[in-house]
């Protein structure tokens, strides 16, 4: 049965049982109209474990996942990765249900061109997107509130290389002090480079969410005890790259042994969404 957040009335929020990925999107959307929720996106979903302990516990001893994802495209000539938060057709379960029979490598799914045109001029299917496109807007917090649609880019220059994991601290500071972007490699954070990781920024959607996931992680828990020494950010940049056709997958908060911020290598695995108030 679905797990149903009631702290106080009215309800807080639902999470769905779990089940395969696309009847888990159903469910959502089926708790969501009878409950008057909206199926989170990862700020959302951040937000509501950072605001409500009690949505908190019954995520985390799960994974969660979320109508937020991750993209590889162009724009302008630049490779583009981007977040995009409650935005485009695979936000919706009707989107999604087309999407997954056309999935690739680690899952990644063709963006029709006209939609991704569209969401680059900041409006796609009625709906006004706000772009978050410039690198110092994201670090400076300038961003749309959790819950709207609005997607993050990360322009990748020419030439760029991810950071490897066992680059000093300090020089990796050093460059985030002068503007750079900050990709590292796929794999295991530490405490600084996740909070100084943009690909993290990106998909938790603020500097105020790394903030929040940063101490439900790796503070010190409730009930005592150290909190992580490393998380995830498992994104695909360097195995997939940037073709002439823009591409996608959904994003996943991650636990039980598969810790991190990651997208879905492959959508007929199991899941499990929120809904919230």
């Amino acid at each position: 049965m679905p797990e149903l957040i009631y702290p106080s009335a009215p309800l807080l929020g639902a999470v769905t049982d779990i089940l395969r990925y696309l009847d888990a999107r159903k469910q959502a959307e089926e708790l969501a109209r009878e409950h008057g929720l909206k199926v989170a996106d990862m700020p959302l979903a951040t937000q509501a474990m950072g605001h409500h302990p009690e949505v908190r516990a019954v995520v985390r001893h799960h994974w969660i996942d979320t109508i937020s994802v991750e993209c590889h495209g162009f724009r302008d000539n630049t490779r583009s990765y981007e977040a995009w938060h409650s935005v485009g057709s695979m936000a919706t379960e009707k989107g999604l249900e087309d999407a997954i029979p056309t999935g690739g490598a680690y899952a990644f799914m063709p963006i029709a061109h006209d939609e991704w045109a569209a969401v680059g001029k900041g409006s796609y299917d009625v709906k006004n997107i706000v772009r978050v496109d410039n690198l110092m807007d994201l670090r400076a917090g300038n961003i749309p509130a959790a819950g709207a649609p609005y997607t993050i880019s990360l322009m990748i220059p020419e030439g760029y290389r991810l950071i490897p994991l066992a680059t000093d601290t300090k020089e990796v500071i050093d460059m985030h002090g002068a503007g750079k972007l900050i990709l590292f490699e796929r794999g295991e954070l530490n405490a600084d480079q996740f909070r100084m990781d943009d690909r993290v920024a990106s998909v938790c959607g603020s500097p105020e969410n790394v903030e929040i996931l940063h101490g439900i992680l790796f503070g010190k828990k409730e009930g005592g005890g150290e909190g992580r020494s490393s998380f995830g950010s498992y994104h695909r940049i360097h195995e997939l790259g940037f073709g002439n056709v823009p591409m996608s997958r959904p994003l996943f908060l991650g636990n039980l042994g598969y810790d991190g911020l990651s997208g879905y290598d492959g959508l007929n695995n199991y899941a499990r969404f929120l809904g919230v108030r």
